[in-house]
């Protein structure tokens, strides 16, 4: 995610994070519910996800930047975790039929 949208997202918002204690990368819905803009110079806010489905205690992620994408995802972004789960499932995204960078250890 761009630092300027990071920056935007305020309580509420639906992104859609990478589980960070995950091999898989997987992606988890989730639901903004804190916003910590102090910041040093002019860096990221602190951005904590409710990653807990329906009724379910509060299970609170605070993702690096570019482990968040908006939800709905934008397919235009790109993203070397979602690209390592399209390889690993061998699902095309379609941003990685031809514009994407390639991923080392593709077959030829």
């Amino acid at each position: 995610m761009r630092l300027v949208e990071w920056n935007a997202l305020r309580a509420g918002d639906m992104v859609l994070a990478h589980d960070p204690h995950s091999a898989e990368l997987t992606l988890l819905p989730g639901v903004v519910t804190q916003v910590d803009s102090r910041r040093r110079g002019h860096g990221p806010n602190q951005i904590g996800v409710d990653i807990a489905a329906g009724e379910s205690p509060p299970v609170i992620l605070w993702p690096a930047r570019l482990a968040v994408h908006r939800d709905p995802r934008d397919l235009a972004e790109s993203c070397w975790r979602c690209q390592a789960i399209a390889f690993r499932t061998r699902e095309l995204l379609a941003r990685d039929d031809n514009d994407g960078a390639p991923v080392k250890g593709l077959p030829s």
